[in-house]
C-alpha cells in the first residue's frame, strides 16, 4: 500500500483522509479485477491508480465505490480500444 500512497501524492497533495479512500478505492478495484479473472499483468496497477486519480481531477467524489467503479469502466474502454 504504501507505494501506491506515494503514487497518488506524486500526483496532487490529498489529504491524509482522501488518501485512505483512493487507496480504498484502489484495493477494491484490484480485488474485483482478481476475482473475476481480469488481466492484472505488468503496469495493470499502476492504470488502476491513474485511472482513480483522473477521476478525482475531472471532479468525481471521493466517494470510495463511485471510484472503484469508475477505475474499472474506465480499464474496460482501455482494453476494447
Amino acid at each position: 500500500m504504501g507505494s501506491v500512497d506515494f503514487r497518488l501524492s506524486a500526483y496532487r497533495s490529498f489529504e491524509p483522509e482522501a488518501i485512505h479512500i483512493l487507496v480504498s478505492a484502489f484495493e477494491d478495484a484490484w480485488a474485483t479485477m482478481q476475482q473475476n479473472g481480469t488481466d492484472t499483468g505488468p503496469g495493470t496497477r499502476d492504470r488502476v491508480a491513474k485511472a482513480i486519480i483522473q477521476a478525482t481531477r475531472r471532479g468525481e467524489p471521493l466517494e470510495r465505490r463511485k471510484l472503484c467503479d469508475t477505475a474499472l469502466e474506465q480499464l474496460a474502454e482501455d482494453r476494447s480500444h
